[in-house]
């Protein structure tokens, strides 16, 4: 069992480490790999115990909260044994987080999947283009839980603000909406990586999690600063995948956020991706990808046009609070970024039909590829290059009420630094980053998402913001 970590002055790396450590030992439940030995790692390299690793973290409550949340994430919400719920979670979290509350937050998760696979039911008619179904599910819907208890409309509002039948009722109330919003959750499974079901399911954690942990024991003004106008950030779910043939490792993480679209274009923006104790080190404009001076003009977001940006990045994975056990990618990135109108109900539609809207009704897009990998250093070694691999996207969409989907993808590949001289599987440290690129991968863009919260002081910006509970709650 994990302890309380003693009074004492971490360094970045290892916190880097901690975190990358709580990525390794969790992720295991949520992809699989057949064939990549991706957790089969030499005593060298190896990642912290789980309670090691929340034990560093512990004088960080921000930090600790996201290591908590991205541990109990992966445990089941319903055992077959309700006595025993307990005996589920790892024991490991047992000092960071009172009993009665784990029992609160166990109870929630249960109750808040009540109502779920009907609301997500109703999402896949529509997708299915079953309108008279969908709008059967949305009448069933309230009948669907016991009277009085919480249920998965009770989750919608505390996220959304809105329950979920008026919620439903809301999005397809002509037959143009109806049509659109079937193209939305297709797109939305694409995006996200997984089934309409899992991305509701997943909902119901979230507003579980941030019911219980949100209550006025544990939130910390001195943390969060003034909450009424501070970004609130509700980490959904992450999908890893690893093509075992050439180990190229794709990460898709989603998130609710509720803040102003400006706010969240600037932390978007990838001028911004650097932040303290994360991966990403430096991250700027330039000019020329064989000149690193800041560039002396950069277009505002959005406004980039058809011609991409470059933007130069120096990013961080650490395997051990020692300084030189760790890696480094400097990095040219082709950059384009977008923000349109939003042109339909829940995700957006660029489409010719696109209405005139407001400012807080518009999307936005950063897409980035690689330019030129520079060079790069891992453990000892030290080279040109280091990357083949690296691109992806963050789409920003809106909800309704000042919240939106926030989803990140990441694909890498990392290069053989040893193709000829080791052997094959974990012996071969040539292939180490991809070996570790999962959970790294993962990590790198939760910390991307945890920036979103960033009020300005060192610790938030890779920590959710800790929220206000609504009324009722």
């Amino acid at each position: 069992m994990g302890r309380p970590a003693e009074p004492s002055q971490s360094t970045s790396s290892e916190l880097r480490h901690a975190m990358l450590s709580v990525y390794y030992q969790t992720l295991g439940r949520q992809f699989e790999i057949r064939g990549a030995p991706s957790v089969l790692l030499p005593p060298e390299v190896r990642p912290m115990s789980l309670g090691d690793a929340l034990a560093v973290l512990a004088p960080s409550k921000p930090r600790l909260r996201e290591a908590l949340w991205r541990t109990i994430q992966n445990v089941p919400a319903i055992v077959p044994d309700e006595s025993k719920s307990i005996q589920a979670y790892p024991t490991e979290i047992f000092p960071y987080i009172e009993l009665e509350r784990l029992k609160r937050l166990i109870e929630l998760r249960q109750k808040y999947r009540s109502g779920a696979n009907v609301f997500a039911a109703a999402l896949i008619a529509c997708r299915d283009d079953d309108f008279p179904q969908f709008n059967s599910l949305i009448e069933l819907l309230p009948k669907s839980t016991k009277d009085g208890s919480a249920n998965f409309s009770d989750a919608m509002s505390y996220l959304i603000g809105q329950g979920a039948p008026d919620y439903l009722r809301n999005l397809g109330q002509t037959p143009a909406d109806e049509q659109r919003l079937r193209q939305q959750i297709t797109k939305i499974e694409a995006e996200v990586g997984c089934s309409i079901q899992d991305f509701v399911e997943q909902l119901a954690d979230v507003a579980a999690f941030e019911a219980v942990m949100s209550t006025p024991a544990t939130a910390d003004r001195s943390e969060t600063g003034n909450s009424s106008t501070a970004i609130r950030v509700y980490p959904m779910l992450s999908v890893v995948r690893q093509d075992t043939s050439n180990l190229v490792t794709s990460a898709t993480v989603t998130t609710i956020v509720k803040g102003v679209f400006r706010d969240l274009c600037k932390v978007i923006d990838p001028a911004n991706w650097a932040v303290p104790h994360g991966v990403v080190q430096e991250s700027y404009y330039i000019s020329d990808p064989f000149d690193f001076s800041r560039a002396s003009t950069v277009p505002a977001f959005g406004e980039s046009g058809r011609d991409a940006l470059l933007l130069n990045e120096v990013a961080e994975i650490s395997w051990n609070g020692d300084v030189n056990e760790q890696a480094r990618f400097h990095n040219v990135l082709n950059i384009l970024t977008s923000v349109r109108p939003n042109g339909a109900l829940i995700n957006g539609d660029n489409s010719e039909e696109t209405p005139a809207v407001g400012p807080e009704l518009r999307q936005a897009d950063v897409d980035y590829n690689l330019c030129r990998s520079v060079d790069s250093t891992v453990l000892w070694d030290q080279r040109a290059g280091g990357l083949r691999l690296n691109q992806g996207f963050i789409k920003l969409r809106p909800l309704g009420d000042d919240n939106w989907r926030v989803t990140m993808r990441k694909e890498l590949q990392f290069s053989d630094r040893t193709p000829y001289e080791n052997g094959a599987g974990w012996q071969d440290f040539g292939q180490l980053a991809n070996y570790l690129a999962p959970a790294t991968l993962t990590w790198w863009l939760e910390c991307d998402t945890y920036s979103l919260g960033d009020d300005g002081s060192q610790d938030q910006s890779t920590a959710g913001t800790t929220l206000e509970p609504k009324a009722g709650q």
